[in-house]
């Protein structure tokens, strides 16, 4: 699976607080070639559910234009806002011919920003004047039975042309780096206070499990107010390692449901692929 590159250096984002605005970030995009696309790509959860009427009337869309893509050059950075949090409407990608994909920042319809490492004052009105250049943007949300099933996949649409969404907050890991999964059953006291923030605890977890090995943690569980049930993604040596030690409820197995989204082909397109590389089980999520 390919990452998403970003155009500056990851340093800046942590330089938090910080007042002198980088220059453009899209500067060294030359647009004029005409191998560029900006995706803007809808963002709706259970904590952010955007009902802006812009955000309605283009859920996903893409623009191609150069001359448009040049003027949004222009204007997307130039009036620097305070930072602070970030309501996501967007993401913004950048998809070039050659297959790279660059961040292109978020938009936030709430707040009228854009951010990419700091954040800036965006005006709706002025990029609705390019609505005539907006394409629709192709979304399907697909679901696969194995890791192996998923990592065919992805391989072949990306090959096709399809941008692959939805795996992981890390843009430097996914669960398709791993050859299976398993469960497992620890007590509490194994990791402590399981009442911890979610983001601590899965600190905690990842210093206690390393030691076995390279794994990716999952779906965390209380069921019980002594017990967690862990979904660690791993290889064979991890779960040989682990087994000795832990109860495990469900065997290292490369069957596990995964899905994700794929932008810029139609289901018509990813139905013929799917068939040609003998993939039997596959589900369109609506």
């Amino acid at each position: 699976m390919k990452n998403t590159k970003y155009i500056i250096p990851i340093l800046l984002f942590l330089i938090f607080g910080c007042k002198s605005y980088i220059n453009n970030p899209y500067e060294d995009i030359n647009f004029n070639s005409g191998d560029y696309k900006l995706y803007f790509i809808g963002i709706d959860n259970r904590y952010n559910i955007d009902t802006s009427e812009f955000k309605k009337e283009h859920p996903n869309f893409y623009i191609d234009n150069i001359e448009t893509l040049n003027k949004l050059k222009e204007i997307f950075f130039t009036k620097p806002a305070e930072n602070g949090h970030v309501n996501i409407s967007y993401d913004l990608v950048i998809i070039a011919k050659d297959g790279n994909t660059y961040f292109g920042g978020w938009i936030d319809l709430k707040n009228n920003k854009i951010r990419y490492s700091e954040t800036y004052n965006l005006d709706l009105k002025r990029l609705n004047e390019f609505h005539h250049d907006f394409k629709e943007l192709n979304s399907n949300h697909i679901k696969v039975k194995s890791i192996l099933a998923a990592k065919k996949l992805v391989e072949t649409l990306e090959k096709h042309g399809g941008y692959i969404y939805g795996f992981t907050n890390n843009p430097n890991e996914t669960m398709l780096d791993y050859d299976g999964v398993i469960k497992l059953l620890t007590d509490s006291t194994q990791i402590n206070n399981n009442h911890q923030r979610s983001e601590l605890l899965r600190k905690q977890i990842n210093q206690r499990f390393s030691k076995y090995g390279r794994f990716m943690l999952g779906k965390v569980s209380f069921i019980k107010q002594d017990s967690i049930e862990l979904q660690l993604y791993c290889d064979s040596n991890f779960s040989t390692n682990i087994g000795k030690t832990f109860q495990i409820l469900e065997p290292f197995s490369d069957s596990v449901d995964i899905s994700f989204k794929v932008y810029g082909l139609s289901k018509e397109s990813i139905i013929e692929k799917v068939k040609s590389i003998g993939i039997e089980e596959i589900e369109f999520i609506e």
